[in-house]
């Protein structure tokens, strides 16, 4: 524990603008609790056998996070030329995932995950009626609001669809002329985010029916 806790104190004190010193203690830091918890897989390894600790979810992505840093020093070691890329930025990123070490030897904290997870699956449903939802309200609104959300720039005046010059004029960036930017409206107007905004717009280019459609 208290490795990871150190771990963690040197994950935070990475910042912009630091300087060449403390880049190399925390390289050497890393490089330290990195051998320390490679030690502590393979020790556990010997002691309980590859397949019952395998087997154990908690000893499983622990020797995961393990092999990822692993892995790391070894480019750096080997192929300091992909040290500056941005898959290995992502690669060095998994250290973060360490904190999670302390679920093998923290009992509250691995109740508190498994409970997470639990919650999780029961919400599936819930995710799959939410997504069912947002997409008949983004074709319904695409249905009444698609490329009519064109206003003047001057007067702010809705711009029949048939004008000339519709498409050039100023169409708000909550719309509905395509299916992505319906689904994107209606998840805004789910989360409250600016939605009278857009019943307004709506409002202006297609009346009461508007209102109708963002307060049901």
């Amino acid at each position: 524990l208290i490795c990871i806790f150190l771990n963690t104190v040197a994950l935070g004190v990475d910042h912009h603008g630091i300087s060449d010193g403390m880049v190399d203690f925390l390289e050497k830091t890393n490089l330290i609790l990195t051998l320390i918890f490679f030690s502590e897989m393979v020790l556990c390894i010997l002691a309980y056998g590859f397949r019952q600790y395998v087997s154990n979810p908690f000893s499983f992505f622990d020797g995961l996070i393990v092999a990822i840093s692993v892995l790391e020093l070894l480019i750096t070691a080997f192929a300091p030329s992909i040290e500056s890329s941005s898959g290995f930025s992502i690669l060095r990123s998994f250290r973060l995932f360490r904190v999670f070490k302390m679920a093998k030897k923290w009992t509250s904290f691995q109740i508190l995950l498994k409970t997470m997870y639990t919650t999780v699956l029961e919400i599936r449903n819930f995710a799959v009626l939410l997504f069912l939802f947002i997409y008949v309200y983004a074709l319904i609104g695409m249905q009444l609001f698609a490329n009519r959300l064109h206003f003047d720039a001057t007067t702010g005046m809705p711009i029949h669809i048939s004008a000339n010059g519709h498409l050039n004029d100023l169409v708000p960036r909550s719309n509905f002329d395509t299916f992505v930017n319906a689904l994107v409206t209606v998840f805004q107007v789910l989360t409250g985010e600016n939605w009278s905004t857009c019943m307004f717009d709506g409002w202006r280019a297609r009346g009461w029916i508007s209102v109708v459609y963002f307060m049901s």
